[in-house]
């Protein structure tokens, strides 16, 4: 039978604040209903991308990154929008895989992507960029995580990166410093 999920590729599983079951395939994004075991793809969204992030953050707006297409986000009882952001000029995010999203406590959204990490302060709808050219070992950006003290833990193609939030400085752990390897994975994190 079909249960309206077009492809057996699942990305990730998100449950949502107010319980809904959302699937990232690559081939879509899809509500589940618990009711009927049906799946139904998220209207406003492009049906057929790869959706490789997704979030929840503090104000209930769903974020969800693509490996073709950039981000998009639903506001609560809203339609979904493709967000765009300039940075130097550019929209970063159209032309790079989104791998994951992370909200820390000042409500800044960091964006890990194959073209570097991005901390977009959506207060004033500005992005700063981490990547090679300031001091990253790697682009590709896998996942982060926040400590006790709001600075950022980002595992990369080539090591494992502290970001001091106050000072904006970045520390860059290898193998040659205890890792057991430079590599990690797609949303390696503890």
């Amino acid at each position: 039978t079909n249960n309206g999920l077009n492809s057996n590729y699942i990305n990730i599983l998100y449950k949502t604040i107010s319980g809904d079951i959302l699937v990232c395939t690559s081939s879509g994004i899809y509500n589940f209903d618990s009711n009927t075991g049906q799946f139904h793809h998220l209207q406003g969204l492009v049906q057929d991308d790869f959706y490789s992030a997704i979030t929840q953050d503090s104000k209930g707006r769903i974020w969800l990154g693509t490996h073709a297409n950039g981000i998009y986000f639903i506001d609560p009882g809203q339609k979904a929008q493709k967000f765009s952001v300039p940075i130097n000029g550019a929209h970063p995010f159209n032309n790079t895989k989104v791998l994951n999203f992370l909200e820390d406590n000042d409500h800044h959204l960091w964006v890990c992507t194959e073209s570097g990490l991005f901390d977009l302060d959506q207060a004033t709808n500005t992005a700063r960029i981490y990547n090679t050219t300031s001091g990253m070992p790697s682009n590709i950006v896998y996942c982060t995580v926040r400590d006790s003290l709001n600075n950022i833990w980002a595992s990369t193609s080539k090591g494992l990166v502290y970001i001091d939030r106050k000072t904006g400085q970045i520390k860059t752990s290898r193998q040659s410093d205890g890792l057991l390897s430079d590599q990690f994975n797609h949303r390696s994190s503890f």
